[in-house]
């Protein structure tokens, strides 16, 4: 028996030249109806689109299963809401193969995603620093103690899983986590060697780059990336002879002079602790929101 999921059915619309597109209404023709609007320039039409094509059995799911990679932001969102409590296999594997974007304030992760995708680890991690700091009013700036409670579970755990995917398990929070739980910060390669030939105090990532010879690619130590610290710091100055033996933020004098950190400045241990402190916080949530659907 011929399978008449592409022919004209009860509810499709018959479209003139001037009528209008019902918005819960397929076009005449079935599914080359819904694929014609899916290459629509209008939003609203290919999510529409999107809707009816489940109407058509295999290849309307395969329709929707490709708009997972539609260029439009919100068509993919759309497709990702309506696979993610379906049972398909082809669907499960397209999940599993898939990162949502997903974001609690409206930030769009794609640039972070391309970069990702093209293995531009230090440029993804610059930009990723900077979508972040904005989701707690911060660009342009670092993160102060009370900022950190403050960033959405939502978008830290997808930017995780954007790093773990695309580095095949390499870079990622989740993987610094587990190696800080075994570890310590320095098997990831955050801190330099000093002159005398110990374990250097915490320094920012150009001087890493510069001392360590680190390559900016897989070979890099695991968990390297994202440079979590990166996230902290403040404003400095210079004070000359000054009595103390170390700044406020770990940086020792040299030559008599030190680092001077402004009040609010966070940066090294304590900062890093409290980082992942609260990504495990923002991990458990999730995944128990995940799991209770």
């Amino acid at each position: 028996m011929p399978d008449s999921s592409s022919q004209p059915q009860p509810d499709d619309a018959v479209l003139g030249d001037r009528a209008p597109t019902p918005a819960n209404a397929s076009i005449l023709g079935g599914i080359e109806g819904v694929k014609k609007r899916l290459a629509s320039s209008d939003e609203r039409e290919k999510i529409s689109a999107l809707e009816d094509a489940l109407n058509y059995q295999k290849e309307g799911l395969n329709l929707v299963i490709h708009a997972l990679k539609d260029e439009c932001f919100t068509v993919e969102q759309k497709a990702w809401n309506l696979l993610r409590d379906r049972t398909e296999n082809e669907v499960k594997k397209a999940l599993k193969e898939y990162v949502s974007l997903q974001s609690s304030c409206g930030v769009n992760y794609r640039k972070l995603r391309q970069l990702l995708l093209e293995k531009k680890w230090k440029e993804a991690d610059i930009e990723m620093r900077s979508l972040l700091l904005n989701t707690v009013n911060r660009r342009d700036l670092w993160l102060r103690q009370q900022d950190i409670p403050k960033l959405p579970a939502l978008d830290l755990v997808t930017c995780d899983r954007l790093w773990v995917k695309h580095s095949q398990g390499h870079f990622g929070f989740s993987v610094q986590a587990k190696i800080l739980a075994k570890g310590s910060v320095d098997m990831m390669g955050w801190r330099v060697d000093n002159e005398m030939g110990g374990r250097g105090p915490w320094d920012r990532v150009d001087r890493i780059y510069q001392k360590r010879n680190i390559s900016v690619d897989l070979s890099a130590p695991k968990g390297f990336f994202p440079l979590v610290f990166e996230l902290g710091g403040g404003t400095s100055e210079f004070l000359p002879y000054t009595t103390e033996t170390e700044s406020v933020m770990g940086f020792y004098p040299i030559d008599g002079y030190y680092n001077k950190w402004s009040r609010d400045s966070f940066f090294g241990p304590q900062m890093i602790q409290r980082f992942f402190s609260h990504f495990h916080q923002c991990s458990q949530l999730i995944k128990k929101k995940r799991t209770s659907k």
